[in-house]
């Protein structure tokens, strides 16, 4: 069957059409020859026996989608975009008073939606959406507000018209790599989807309509920034940052906030101050390589070395995750500081394969030898690595890290 010019609905007609193929197919394959089209003609038999259909006719379009909301009703589960869709169709065309290229173009602009999200949730999508421009919302209460909100032809439109233009920069976040931001903008959102941090979507939902672009790559760096220290280093509740960042979304909505500064001065409440940030990084553990590459290499790159690409290094422990008797530590201890930031730095990938789990005072010789300059130093600082060694390189870190994430305008 010919695909080109398939709706994202009609392609996944296609693919159950397939999948039932496919089904059938592998459900006759035993059968002799003479034989499958007895088990088909069985097969068909069992179905009309077993299944039940209920049919509805309907007189027009319009009736086809207020179907839905009587069927969900009944008990059938649809999501709260497909209840949105049907809704916004039926007070589009309330009263009989709508034009049928209405009712095509709200399916076609719905259609492209869904296709331009992809992967995404449309639900997220416009739940950040809904965020941004009107009131915090749970997503399990998203259509019933929206409901209580749109109530005539006008909003509608309002609310799809705006739902299109926030979708390129909803998945300029969602998605960074197939964006359409500049390269350095491109790189903070990279840095978020690390972090796994969505809350501040809505504010970035709210800011594009009055920021121009080299502001709104300001903003994505402050909140990688705000995000740093609040999510990765404290560890503190995701949900109290939404709220925070509604209000602010609001407030830039209702033009109360109208430039970047105002922005950021308001974005002040949720960053972690300097004694709690560096007491909170002192301590701090983690296992996600990619948050400990960004880390180490913003590290590397304040103390004047270059950023290096991550296809030169691997993540180096410098006490081995199997450590041997030989380096001195308890079972217990080599788990508790084996993850810590003090206990890792980066190397080049071919001396990090050549050493292995060997001994500290073989380590320090290929440290020293690095292109990092942190290697270097680590060489030079420690004769010997032990837990001391390790704190006392970790503390710091941790006040070399308050001048990297910092943002000036609270100084």
């Amino acid at each position: 069957i010919p695909t080109r010019g398939f709706r994202a609905s009609e392609k996944l007609l296609q693919k159950a059409s397939n999948w039932f193929y496919k089904k059938i197919e592998s459900y006759i394959e035993n059968y002799p020859i003479h034989k499958k089209g007895e088990a088909l003609a069985c097969l068909v038999e069992k179905m009309v026996d077993n299944l039940f259909f209920t049919v509805i006719t309907v007189t027009d379009e319009l009736n086809a989608y207020k179907v839905f909301e009587t069927l969900n009703a009944r008990g059938v589960t649809l999501s709260s975009t497909d209840l949105l869709k049907n809704y916004l169709f039926s007070i589009i065309s309330k009263n009989g008073n709508y034009k049928t290229e209405e009712l095509e173009s709200l399916d076609d602009d719905w259609t492209d939606l869904s296709k331009r999200l992809e992967n995404a949730s449309f639900s997220d999508f416009v739940r950040c959406y809904w965020i941004a421009h009107h009131k915090f919302v749970r997503k399990l209460n998203l259509f019933k507000d929206i409901k209580e909100t749109i109530k005539n032809h006008q909003g509608a439109f309002e609310l799809l018209n705006g739902l299109s233009a926030s979708v390129e920069i909803y998945m300029n976040l969602y998605s960074p790599d197939g964006g359409t931001w500049c390269p350095e903008a491109k790189e903070h959102a990279k840095i978020l989807k690390y972090f796994h941090v969505k809350q501040f979507y809505c504010v970035v939902l709210a800011a594009h309509n009055i920021l121009k672009e080299h502001d709104m790559t300001k903003l994505l760096r402050v909140f990688v920034v705000i995000s740093f220290r609040y999510n990765v280093i404290s560890s503190l509740s995701p949900n109290d940052l939404e709220r925070s960042y509604e209000k602010i979304a609001l407030g830039i909505t209702n033009r109360t906030l109208n430039t970047l500064d105002e922005i950021i001065m308001a974005l002040r409440d949720v960053y972690i101050p300097d004694d709690k940030f560096y007491s909170d990084f002192k301590e701090k553990t983690l296992n996600n390589n990619k948050i400990i590459s960004y880390i180490l290499s913003e590290i590397e790159h304040q103390k004047g070395g270059t950023k290096p690409s991550s296809s030169d290094y691997t993540i180096e422990h410098i006490l081995p995750q199997k450590a041997d008797e030989n380096w001195n530590f308890e079972d217990s201890e080599v788990d508790a500081f084996v993850w810590r930031l003090g206990n890792m730095t980066l190397l080049e990938k071919g001396k990090n394969n050549k050493i292995g789990n060997d001994i500290y005072p073989v380590k320090q010789k290929i440290y020293k030898d690095s292109c990092f300059k942190m290697n270097k130093e680590l060489a030079e600082k420690y004769s010997d690595w032990n837990i001391e060694a390790i704190e006392d390189r970790q503390e710091k870190m941790a006040k070399l890290s308050k001048t990297i994430w910092k943002i000036s305008q609270y100084s």
